[in-house]
């Protein structure tokens, strides 16, 4: 459900340009919710581990890095100050997700097309075979 803040969020996102900044979410609620997205991630991802030669993804203090050797490295960070979770990827560049609350996804900055997890999914399909699905 939505927590502290979250109906009000919600209506700022539903008010389009020229509206006033959205309330910060609380710290501790920002960083419930960029773990579970960065936990997701990771699961996500996992099948990569049966496919790729060279893969390491590791999860640690707020930065999931999905390392595939030649094929570059992927890395996707809480940025608390901004309430944002930034990517950086060899493809992409960078990129940075602000949560939709109303939604409960991520979604891009620039023009807030799609969201964290199926970008990442998407670009991964690019250089794998490995069978990346976004789960429930």
């Amino acid at each position: 459900g939505a927590g502290p803040g979250g109906a009000s969020l919600a209506r700022w996102l539903c008010a389009g340009p020229g509206a006033a900044a959205p309330p910060q979410l609380p710290e501790p609620e920002f960083h419930r919710v960029a773990d579970e997205m960065l936990e997701s991630l990771m699961d996500a991802v996992a099948p990569l581990e049966d496919v790729e030669e060279e893969v390491d993804v590791n999860n640690a203090q707020g930065v999931l890095t999905i390392n595939l050797g030649p094929k570059g490295t992927w890395v996707i960070n809480k940025q608390t100050p901004n309430r944002q979770i930034w990517w950086s990827s060899p493809h992409s560049g960078p990129r940075r997700y602000e949560l939709d609350a109303a939604a409960g996804v991520w979604l891009c900055t620039r023009g807030g097309e799609g969201h964290l997890l199926s970008h990442l999914l998407a670009e991964l399909r690019t250089v794998s075979d490995a069978c990346l699905e976004e789960g429930e």
